[in-house]
C-alpha cells in the first residue's frame, strides 16, 4: 500500500508539470493525458481500441467517475459497427447486455 501511495503523489507530481489528470483506484493508478481528461473521452478510447483489457480498463474508468458504462459501451459498439468493424461492436455490445 505504501508503494502505491508514493507512486500515485509521484504521478501527481508529474501530472501538476503536463496538465494531466491522475486517478486513483484501489486497483490501479491511471494517468490520463490532458486530450483525455474528458471522462466519457478517456472511456471512449479505451473502449474502441478492441481489446479485451482496454474494454475492461473502460468500464474501470467509468467506475472512477461514476459513468452509464452500458451507454457508452453500446455507443462505442454503435460507432465501431459504423466503422464496419464487426467483431469488436459485438464484443462491446456484449458489455451492454445485463449479466446473467
Amino acid at each position: 500500500m505504501h508503494q502505491r501511495s508514493r507512486q500515485a503523489r509521484r504521478l501527481a507530481r508529474h501530472a501538476a508539470r503536463r496538465l494531466e489528470c491522475v486517478v486513483v483506484t484501489t486497483e490501479s493508478v491511471y494517468l490520463l493525458e490532458a486530450s483525455d481528461c474528458d471522462p466519457a473521452g478517456a472511456f471512449l478510447a479505451l473502449a474502441m481500441r478492441g481489446g479485451t483489457g482496454d474494454a475492461d480498463a473502460a468500464g474501470r474508468v467509468a467506475l472512477a467517475f461514476a459513468l452509464d458504462s452500458r451507454v457508452l459501451y453500446e455507443l462505442a459498439a454503435d460507432l465501431r459497427m459504423c466503422q464496419k468493424d464487426f467483431a469488436t461492436a459485438i464484443s462491446l455490445y456484449r458489455y451492454v447486455l445485463p449479466s446473467t
